[in-house]
């Protein structure tokens, strides 16, 4: 049986079949999509030029795959868990934590936000008020992440405190679900 999270769902609704999706599937989907994430961003930040299109743009239509399996896997392990899909917890939110911090902490896509934050001051890019906000939102996301002046020292820090913190969370989640079985 084919793995139906390998792929983006396009029929009503863009759901996934519940029905056909087995506790297996989600480790292999999950290391597929965060691959193919990987390799947007990569194609995002290897674009000698910057432009709104070819960085914001581009990382807003990034990871859809990656999306759509955390979504069922969210959905999965809130409404139907079982041991298996506990324990695929605990291997998989800080594997997405991590991943996501590798994206927030990139140094590639934040020199190229703030090349769109300069071309925006300087008069040199026009962009509407609702694109103008994301640059700023993008470069606020990146800089709470980590300060400027700690970025390159902080980065496997934050990485390293983040996965150990989702864990964490990740066991309190699964002892208050077998508490409320209890209760």
């Amino acid at each position: 049986m084919t793995n139906p999270l390998l792929q983006l769902y396009t029929k009503e609704y863009e759901l996934v079949d519940f029905q056909s999706l087995k506790d297996e599937h989600y480790l292999p989907a999950f290391e597929h999509a965060v691959a193919e994430h990987n390799r947007e961003i990569a194609r995002i930040t290897s674009q000698p030029e910057v432009t709104f299109e070819n960085t914001l743009v581009a990382l807003e239509k990034s990871g859809q795959l990656l999306t759509q399996m955390m979504l069922t896997f969210y959905n999965k392990s809130a409404s139907d868990t079982n041991e298996e899909i506990q324990k695929l917890e605990a291997v998989i939110f800080p594997k997405f934590s991590a991943h996501l911090d590798s994206i927030n902490l990139n140094p590639e896509l934040f020199q190229r936000l703030l090349k769109l934050e300069g071309l925006l001051k300087s008069g040199e890019l026009k962009l509407d008020d609702e694109s103008s906000w994301l640059v700023t939102k993008y470069l606020q996301d990146f800089r709470h992440a980590v300060p400027n002046s700690q970025r390159a020292q902080g980065r496997g820090l934050l990485q390293s405190m983040s996965a150990s913190l989702v864990f964490r969370l990740s066991l309190i989640s699964d002892f208050w679900q077998t508490a409320t079985i209890w209760l």
